[in-house]
């Protein structure tokens, strides 16, 4: 598999995981709908984050700055889940008619990436989240730098 497909398979899969937070601690299990939505950008945002992440990743040679690019990935996902979310949710409660957690007082994406990027820096969900991040943020380091070892050889 080449790199490109192993980066949008990482965002993905690592999208799914991070997607069941917001559906545990939002409680939006309500309709398959809005939980549908919820995986949908959870899977987005991996893939984004991780496109985004690319660049400094490749410019990193130091296990503390790929920390601190982990860190910074927190606020970054959350203010684009934030985004693509309430945008997908949107859809879903127009042509669903289902009330969804991420636009049930308007439709306001800016709004809600940082009002979900503020929240993921508040201490209670930081303790769980910044580690989860950074462990991302390192896995997909060494993937970056597995898979250009093996187009080398």
């Amino acid at each position: 598999m080449n790199s490109f497909l192993r980066l949008i398979a990482f965002g993905t899969v690592s999208g799914l995981v991070w997607g069941v937070a917001p559906l545990t601690l939002l409680e939006m299990w309500q309709s398959d709908g809005e939980t549908l939505s919820v995986l949908l950008a959870g899977i987005l945002t991996g893939i984004a984050v991780t496109r985004l992440l690319v660049w400094p990743l490749c410019h990193s040679n130091n296990r503390w700055r790929t920390v601190a690019i982990g860190a910074a990935s927190l606020p970054l996902g959350a203010f684009l889940f934030g985004v693509i979310g309430s945008s997908i949710q949107l859809g879903v409660a127009r042509w669903l008619g289902v009330t969804c957690e991420l636009v049930k007082n308007g439709f306001q994406p800016l709004h809600m990436g940082v009002g979900l990027a503020g929240a993921s820096l508040l201490p209670m969900f930081a303790i769980v989240f910044l580690p989860l991040a950074v462990t991302t943020t390192l896995l997909l380091h060494r993937l970056m730098r597995g898979s250009d070892d093996s187009e080398r050889a």
